[in-house]
């Protein structure tokens, strides 16, 4: 039967369930009181940045803000020193 109009997802083998640990930044409770300090920072100037251009929505910016700290503080590393 078509997986599309069953509304299931084929699978390949047996599955493990891997929902009882959540990856790092995954979800809200990965992050300490600092990230979630820096993501609400984050999420108000995008607002007020926004609101200061007169164009555009805030929606993108307040939703991906988590990923965007995610990115900045655990991924993104440059030396000034070395830049290349």
């Amino acid at each position: 039967m078509n997986a599309r109009l069953t509304g299931t997802v084929p699978t390949s083998g047996p599955r493990s369930d891997s929902r009882s640990e959540p990856a790092a930044g995954a979800s809200p409770a990965a992050f300490s009181e600092l990230d979630e300090l820096a993501i609400n920072t984050l999420r108000f100037l995008a607002v007020d940045a926004v609101a200061a251009a007169n164009s555009g929505h805030p929606g993108l910016p307040l939703g991906m803000a988590p990923a965007a700290w995610v990115l900045w503080s655990r991924h993104l590393r440059h030396d000034p020193a070395d830049p290349g």
